[in-house]
């Protein structure tokens, strides 16, 4: 059984690997030190939606909300309140789940397709990879879909068909933009076969084929179940002229026709997967060794063949179809570009940088321990500040509720587009300081940032409601 396996595997993993239980430990540490913030801007919108499901199921979450991603987020946080009540606490508890999931596949994807001590410092890298932590706490989608892809990598990798059809799921009832991952593979399958049947070899499993094609199939049964509701599939924030007549997967493919895939919202986005605060140093590290690793290919014996069957037999070709599908077509999508959107692409990028990092220590010699303390403090100043100079050439500063943020906000982001590091928990921690405060001087909340307060006083007023923080039916106020 899927359960049984999982058990069997996950405990003795982490007594194996000190460092990546130090990873996993760090997950706890985040969720225990920050889980308990109120929840804040889309993280407020996604609890309202979560308490519609809770309260009256799909009748009242319908009857709320325009359109609608897959179910996952809302069974799984709808599930915790059942287990652990409805507090700020228990709806945080799903996001560290996945980050912890998230960082135990990523080690475990590293030690197939690379070794042992790569997966131990991709395990830390992206344990302290500051939008990985800053979007676990509200369990947003795009870091279920970054946890389940590197899950069904992993998978894939050490032949776990049962745990990979599972993520594959997971990841297309998280987010429709989820279902690159499967076509991924199929795609993959189809090439696999063509190099088989071209060099004599063993044709591909048919259940690499299948698995897949269930996984798309199961998000078909969403889109359809939606249809024979008269509900779309998610449709809202399109800025496209196309948005309101095709929807979401019809914008795209109207982007692909018409070659829209070159527009402001995809540079604003590609900078945030490449540069925003110091990314461009990750960036850097996974050209040179794809650098390098083109060079060697170009420069192989003439013999030697261009592309092998046993390429497709590990999950490389799906995670480059994935990851530069994702930056090509979801990405290039027009409506804001929040800076989490580019997480499931982040961290594959994340898997070739960290093979760079781990060959440069293993050549520095007398210089390791500086690279290393190099790394160490590149990580802590990513988590907790923003001092990026290249990131403030791009899009300057911006102060909120104490804390000084580039200033993304002022782009196409939007004030989601402010969670990318720590900075956005110690501003939600802050935040239920004074609501905690007010709430005790039964008084409005004091505060000089009052529109950062309550940026969206519509869903603010029912999660202060429902938290206990204001009676039912008044307004939550505040005065500087």
């Amino acid at each position: 059984m899927l359960h049984s396996g999982i058990r069997r595997v996950i405990p003795p993993l982490l007594l194996r690997e000190p460092v990546l239980g130090f990873a996993v430990i760090w997950t706890i540490v985040i969720w225990l030190a920050y889980g308990g913030g109120t929840p804040y801007m889309d993280g407020a919108i996604d609890f309202v939606k979560v308490m519609d499901y809770h309260s009256g199921g799909f009748d009242q979450l319908f009857a709320h909300w325009m359109s609608d991603h897959p179910p996952l987020k809302v069974w799984l946080s709808s599930m915790s309140f059942h287990l652990f009540g409805v507090t700020a606490r228990s709806y945080s508890f799903p996001g560290a789940v996945f980050f912890a999931i998230g960082v135990i596949a990523f080690h475990q994807l590293l030690v197939k397709i690379a070794d042992v001590r790569t997966a131990r410092i991709g395990a830390l890298l992206l344990a302290c990879d500051p939008l990985f932590n800053s979007i676990a706490q509200f369990t947003m989608t795009d870091l279920m879909v970054a946890a389940l892809s590197l899950t069904s990598f992993a998978a894939y990798a050490h032949q776990r068909w049962r745990i990979w059809l599972a993520a594959m799921i997971g990841a297309v009832m998280a987010k429709e933009t989820a279902a690159l991952l499967p076509a991924a593979f199929i795609l993959q399958w189809l090439l696999g076969w063509l190099v088989a049947r071209h060099a004599g070899a063993p044709r591909p499993e048919w259940r690499k084929l299948l698995l897949p094609i269930a996984a798309l199939g199961t998000l078909a049964a969403w889109i359809v179940s939606l249809k024979l509701q008269g509900r779309p599939e998610w449709s809202d924030w399109i800025f496209a002229p196309t948005g309101n007549q095709l929807g979401a997967f019809g914008t795209i493919m109207a982007n692909i026709r018409t070659g829209e895939l070159w527009n402001d919202y995809a540079v604003q986005n590609w900078l945030h997967l490449f540069v925003l605060n110091f990314q461009w140093v990750y960036t850097l590290a996974a050209l040179f060794l794809i650098s390098g690793s083109l060079w060697h290919w170009f420069h192989r014996k003439d013999d030697e063949a261009a592309v092998t069957p046993a390429l497709f037999a590990t999950p490389w070709p799906a995670m480059l179809l994935f990851g530069s599908g994702y930056a090509l077509l979801v990405l290039t999508f027009q409506t804001y570009t929040i800076t989490r959107y580019v997480t499931p692409a982040a961290v594959l990028l994340l898997v070739p940088a960290t093979m760079a990092i781990s060959r440069w220590l293993d050549r520095s010699g007398a210089l390791r321990p500086l690279l290393l303390s190099l790394g160490v403090a590149l990580m802590v100043v990513r988590m907790f500040w923003s001092v990026d100079p290249v990131s403030i050439r791009i899009w300057g500063r911006e102060m909120v509720m104490g804390q000084t943020l580039y200033g993304v906000n002022r782009q196409l982001a939007g004030n989601d587009g402010l969670t990318y590091n720590m900075q956005f928990q110690r501003i939600i921690a802050g935040r239920t300081r004074l609501l905690d405060e007010a709430r005790q001087s039964t008084g409005p909340v004091r505060a000089p940032d009052c529109n950062w307060v309550f940026p969206d006083p519509r869903n603010d007023k029912q999660v202060t409601a429902i938290l206990g923080y204001i009676p039912p039916g008044t307004d939550p106020t505040c005065q500087p």
